[in-house]
Order: C-alpha cells, then sequence, then structure tokens
C-alpha cells in the first residue's frame, strides 16, 4: 500500500503542472498579462520577453509533468519542475499577498519536488522497471562467466 501511496503522490501533483503548462500555452497572453503586471515580474523579465518565457515555462512544465507522471528520469524531471517553480512562485505568487492559498500551494508543491528529487520515483515508474532490467541482465552476465 505504501508504495501505490507514492505512484499516487506523484500522478496526482503532476497533473497540477501539466495542467499548468496547457495553460500557459493556450491563454499565453493572460499569463504574460499576469507577469507583466506582478510586483516582481521584473525578477523573470530581464531574462526573456514575457511571451517567451511564458512558452517555455509551459513547454517544461508539460513535459516534466509528463516524465514526472511516468516517472522516468523522476529526479532529474522533479528539478527541473522545482526549477520552474521557483521563479513562478517569487514573480506571481510572493507579490500577490491577497491570495495565500495558491503561495502556500506552490510551497507544497516544492516540498513534493525535494522529496522526489531525493528519492526518485519510489515505485511504480519507468526508473525502476529500467533499473530492474539492468539488474536481471547484469546477473544473468555473472552467471554466464
Amino acid at each position: 500500500m505504501e508504495k501505490l501511496s507514492y505512484l499516487i503522490l506523484r500522478g496526482m501533483s503532476s497533473l497540477i503542472f501539466i495542467m499548468a503548462g496547457l495553460n500557459h500555452l493556450i491563454h499565453g497572453e493572460q499569463a504574460a498579462k499576469k507577469l507583466e503586471q506582478a510586483e516582481l515580474g521584473y525578477l523573470a523579465t530581464w531574462m526573456a520577453p514575457v511571451e517567451t518565457l511564458i512558452l517555455l515555462s509551459g513547454i517544461g512544465l508539460i513535459l516534466g509533468g509528463i516524465l514526472f507522471l511516468i516517472g522516468f528520469k523522476t529526479k532529474i524531471s522533479s528539478l527541473v519542475l522545482l526549477l520552474i517553480l521557483i521563479p513562478i512562485t517569487l514573480t506571481i505568487q510572493v507579490s500577490d499577498a491577497g491570495t495565500n492559498g495558491p503561495l502556500f500551494k506552490n510551497i507544497a508543491l516544492m516540498g513534493v519536488l525535494i522529496f522526489f528529487i531525493m528519492n526518485g520515483a519510489v515505485s511504480y515508474g519507468l526508473d525502476q522497471l529500467i533499473h530492474n532490467k539492468t539488474q536481471m541482465k547484469n546477473s544473468l552476465k555473472r552467471k554466464d562467466i
């Protein structure tokens, strides 16, 4: 049951990232406007034009979310998602003190991502499938010697 709980946590969390990424791509103008109007938006916009940031973060959220969902390269995909989530949280959520819910949702998601950065997919992921297959091949090679 414990192994299943890790899958549920990873699966439900990944849906937030995938949906946020789709939102960035489908409603990019709204996301761009929100970033431009954010009090701390300048922290992000010095790197690239707003539209580019929204597009890249949307693609990163979708791809990272899918990899996180299927448990492939989980530590790396979690790190990428965290690196996208931190500037979004700092520029959009922190400056909007009236909506603490989204801020603390992002903080909780950061905790989830840090857990998976440290532990990998834990169970029911492609990482484990690949690891188990490699171990089986290595043990068969040793028996042949």
